[in-house]
């Protein structure tokens, strides 16, 4: 191998390291309780530096009589090494059939991070 093949891949994983540092950096996550008959979903984010985060949280009712979702998106500026609410949102609780929250966050610099609960009724 010689020295310039050498040195560009060093350089490449040089890279591949600090983009996966990047990623781990921001994190993002769904709780999901039992509120007076309904589900609430509340939807969180943590980043280790102040960031403009850019979120959607999609929840979606899938039940024998159909399917129904809602979403809700917007921009937050997080704080140091805080979590930051989101979003809540709280639907009906199904007798029968899965509740589906995804959430999605984003930053300007493409760091990406996402979750998703999948409640089935019991």
């Amino acid at each position: 191998m010689s020295m310039k093949s050498w040195f560009l891949s060093a350089a490449a994983a040089v890279l591949a390291v600090s983009a996966h540092a990047e990623v781990a950096a921001m994190k993002a996550w769904l709780d999901v309780r039992e509120v007076d008959g309904q589900l609430e979903f509340k939807s969180m984010a943590q980043t280790a530096e102040p960031s403009q985060l850019t979120y959607r949280l999609t929840v979606e009712r899938i039940s024998d009589s159909g399917r129904s979702s809602t979403s809700q998106g917007g921009n937050v500026v997080s704080e140091d090494s805080k979590a930051v609410v989101l979003s809540t949102v709280r639907v009906n609780r199904l007798d029968s059939g899965t509740v589906r929250a995804v959430l999605k966050v984003t930053t300007p610099d493409g760091q990406f991070a996402e979750d998703t609960i999948d409640w089935k009724a019991s």
